[in-house]
């Protein structure tokens, strides 16, 4: 048993470390369109919109939704290029007839995609800090639940990829899942205001809104960051992101290995 677990993991890291190879090539680049990206959000956030009455504050509120959105909208680089195997070459199947379980396989492009998304969103918060000056106050930040929230968010995401990898079975259908599915999920869950303030206002709608597992992953950053005041308790949102990202992994795997013909 213990030579077997030895042989998988040992599988998994030399995949995780070619992924890693290869990303190195465009790291920089990755790097550079986060600080466009978010540089430009914050911009508007903290010099323009209090000009038309947002609180002069709301910007400091919006690093916690940035550094979530950023790991959110990467979902794309995780599950585009897996679409498009899986309807065209099938290059994955070489990986699939590796001495490891098919769901490895899978569990280790998440893996992949964790280290990778952490390694040019975490530049967001000292980016945050430039613009923000002392309105960002660094003392709040919790290191520990950062770093959980980094990797149970992006491991969510991850695993949000592979369900939309196991629907989606063409490139030009992928658009429909971002209008249709991805936009309202982020919109709703927590972009631009948090739950405690939806529930203040309109209780019952944000009781519905505990299904959208983006609450969670906004809450969970702007409480780790920010401090835990006004924001749903970070160790409430990590088990209930484990729970989605099992739920959410299994059910994925499990239709793609039966559309690949796996064992």
């Amino acid at each position: 048993m213990k030579q077997k677990i030895y042989s998988y993991s040992k599988t998994i890291l030399a995949l995780i470390l070619r992924d890693i190879f290869i990303f190195k090539a465009n790291f920089l680049n990755n790097v550079i369109d986060i600080i466009i990206a978010t540089s430009a959000q914050i911009i508007v956030f903290i010099y323009i919109l209090p000009y038309f009455g947002l609180q002069a504050d709301f910007g400091t509120f919006m690093l916690g939704g940035f550094v979530a959105s950023s790991t959110f909208w990467q979902l794309y680089s995780f599950s585009a290029p897996l679409i498009a195997d899986i309807s065209g070459e099938r290059k994955v199947s070489y990986e699939l007839m590796l001495p490891i379980p098919a769901w490895l396989v899978f569990f280790r492009m998440m893996l992949s995609f964790m280290v990778q998304t952490i390694s040019t969103t975490i530049f967001i918060i000292p980016l945050g800090k430039i613009f923000l000056r002392d309105q960002f106050n660094l003392a709040h930040i919790s290191i520990v639940k950062t770093a959980i929230m980094f990797i149970m968010g992006s491991l969510f995401v991850a695993s949000f990829g592979i369900i939309i990898v196991s629907v989606v079975h063409h490139m030009s259908q992928i658009s429909r899942v971002w209008t249709r599915f991805l936009s309202p999920l982020w919109m709703l869950g927590g972009y631009n205001f948090s739950w405690l303030s939806m529930y203040n206002m309109i209780p019952n709608i944000a009781y519905f809104a505990l299904l959208n597992p983006m609450i969670y992953v906004h809450e969970g950053f702007r409480a780790a960051l920010l401090g835990q005041t006004g924001f749903i308790e970070v160790w409430i949102c990590v088990p209930i992101l484990i729970i989605f990202s099992l739920l959410f992994s299994w059910v994925g795997i499990c239709k793609i290995k039966k559309r690949l013909d796996c064992i």
